[in-house]
């Protein structure tokens, strides 16, 4: 009888971490797709290397490509999905937006505004990849998991931004 319950209670755990994966996932692929939907799709990378789970440029009609994507997991208060959005402007490159689409999976509504905090100023941020500075600066007063959060923020900006460069120069 207890095997029977400790199977259950394993299999009730089981269950719900890929329920929350899985309830994670489309909010990822509709932020992609809403992302991309006005660009001519490249083949997406995934994974993209150690760092970086998901990588999917688009371009314009000249073949270049001028907007990137690019998530990971970040572990939170919870595991979370953190998405960067890059563009090439005439004069660098552009954080458009960093989010994480699956934050309610952080149900304590403190943890949750603390985290949100952290990513909301990090939108349209003019910089260029090859300088050596960070996009985005970690903030003094960011937590633990903040502060984890904008260094993959930061990584995954540069990492887009130079397969942009990339992609273009093979043209």
């Amino acid at each position: 009888m207890i095997s029977s319950s400790k199977q259950r209670f394993t299999l009730f755990i089981l269950t719900m971490a890929l329920f929350s994966v899985a309830s994670a996932q489309p909010l990822v692929q509709e932020t992609i797709t809403e992302t991309l939907q006005d660009y001519r799709q490249l083949e997406p990378k995934q994974p993209f290397s150690d760092l970086i789970e998901f990588m999917q440029l688009g371009c314009n009609e000249k073949g270049e490509a001028t907007i990137g994507i690019a998530y990971r997991q970040i572990e939170s208060f919870k595991p979370i999905t953190g998405v960067v959005i890059v563009e090439r402007q005439p004069d660098g490159f552009l954080l458009r937006s960093a989010t994480f689409p699956d934050i309610k999976k952080i149900k304590n509504g403190k943890n949750r505004r603390q985290v949100e905090a952290i990513v909301k100023p990090v939108q349209n941020i003019p910089f260029d990849p090859h300088s050596g500075k960070r996009a985005v600066n970690t903030v003094s007063s960011a937590t633990r998991y903040g502060a984890k959060a904008l260094n993959y923020f930061n990584y995954m900006a540069r990492r887009v931004a130079l397969e942009i460069e990339k992609h273009n120069q093979s043209l």
